[in-house]
Formats: C-alpha cells, sequence, structure tokens
C-alpha cells in the first residue's frame, strides 16, 4: 500500500507561497485533517483499484470508475491547494469537478443506470451525475443522506461555477483592504470566517469520496456482482 499521506501532505503544503503561509498561519490544523481524510479516500481507492483489475475483462466499467474515482482524488486535492494558495474561484470549480467525478464512477458501477451504455457511446453526461446518483442512490449502495450531501456540496460550489457575487471576492476588496482591487492570489485577515467554512467544506468532500468508494465496494459484493 502507498503511503498517501506523505504523497498529499507533499503535494498540499510543499513549497508554500508568502500568500499560502498567511493561509496556514491560520488553517495549519485543517489542512491536516483534510489530508488525514483524503488520505482515507486514497487507500479505500486503491482497496477498488484491485478489484477492478481483477474484473477488467468481464467488468470494464469497474476500472473507469477506478479511473473517475482516482479523479475526484486529485481533483479534491488540487482544490485545496488552489485555495489554501489564494486561488478561491478555481479551487471551487476543482471541488466540483472531484464531485461529479465521484458520483459518475459510481453510476459507471451499475448496469442499472445505463450510464456506462451511454458513456461508450461518447455521450458526455457527466454533467448529470449528481442528478442521476440521487435518483439511483439506493440501487448504487449510496446512502441517501451522503448523496444528498454531495449535491449541496455540488450547490455551494456552484457559487464558483460561474460569475458570481461571491466569485467577486477576490478582485474587489473593501476599502482599506490592499486598495479597492486586487490581482491574482489573495488572502485578507477579515475573511477569516469564510475561510473556515471553506476548509471545512473541502474537508466534508474528502471524507464523502471514502465513504462514497467504501458504499459502492459493498454494493458491488451485496448485489454479487463481484
Amino acid at each position: 500500500m502507498n503511503d498517501y499521506r506523505k504523497i498529499l501532505e507533499s503535494e498540499l503544503m510543499e513549497a508554500p507561497t508568502a500568500v499560502m503561509r498567511q493561509y496556514l498561519a491560520h488553517l495549519d490544523d485543517d489542512a491536516h485533517s483534510f489530508v488525514a481524510k483524503l488520505t482515507e479516500a486514497a487507500n479505500v481507492w486503491e482497496q477498488f483499484e484491485v478489484v477492478a483489475i481483477k474484473h477488467e475483462k468481464q467488468k470494464p466499467e469497474l476500472e473507469w470508475a477506478a479511473a473517475y474515482f482516482l479523479n475526484a482524488v486529485s481533483a479534491a486535492l488540487v482544490s485545496t491547494r488552489l485555495f489554501l494558495s489564494g486561488y478561491i474561484v478555481p479551487s471551487g470549480n476543482q471541488a466540483r469537478h472531484a464531485l461529479e467525478s465521484m458520483a459518475f464512477g459510481v453510476l459507471l458501477c451499475f448496469p442499472r443506470t445505463g450510464a456506462f451504455q451511454e458513456w461508450k457511446k461518447d455521450h458526455s453526461i457527466e454533467y448529470k451525475s449528481l442528478e442521476q446518483l440521487a435518483k439511483h442512490a439506493a440501487h448504487c449502495g449510496v446512502n441517501r443522506q451522503n448523496a444528498e450531501t454531495l449535491r449541496k456540496q455540488a450547490k455551494w460550489f456552484d457559487h464558483y461555477s460561474h460569475p458570481s457575487r461571491l466569485a467577486l471576492a477576490g478582485v474587489v476588496l473593501k476599502p482599506g483592504q490592499q486598495g479597492p482591487y486586487n490581482l491574482g492570489a489573495l488572502f485578507v485577515e477579515e475573511y477569516l470566517p469564510k475561510y473556515r467554512e471553506e476548509i471545512a467544506n473541502r474537508i466534508s468532500l474528502a471524507a464523502l469520496l471514502g465513504h462514497t468508494m467504501a458504499g459502492t465496494h459493498a454494493a458491488l459484493i451485496e448485489q454479487k456482482f463481484i
């Protein structure tokens, strides 16, 4: 088994910029909590990948599901690195990317959803994945509460998927905050309550990834697909 904690800590916090050091001065414990939850998710992914490889000839959809699951873990990591680097809008985009990748990976595993059949036809259907997962939650072994939490998480990150008042917080500052405008990375101490909320969402996201993959694995066994 890989040492995912070491890998993730390095990717998340190595070579911090000046702005990132400002975030970590306040959110270092939260960053390590995120790494701990994402490490759990990565270990669950590795167990799923072993099963997917074992069944890849009979059930190629499992290997593609594993690829989407890994993409979800990677996107969650990149999202949090961007956030701690002061790039909140692209960070939100990557968080949404992680949620949709996770949901679509689950859908691929179960024939009744029709996801793998559509995907093989080169149909771009990933953007519907959260809605479809909520619909097929019980069949896919996903706790309905977790499915609803995934949707709520996605709704939160919708604010960063399109231009919005919230997105403007990265470029338009209040009077007296380093001038009225900003370009690039940003840390504003007065925004700390908001930053704590953002990092809490990413910790929750990392935990959801692990729980969702574990639930999918268990459902595949229970329904005798593997």
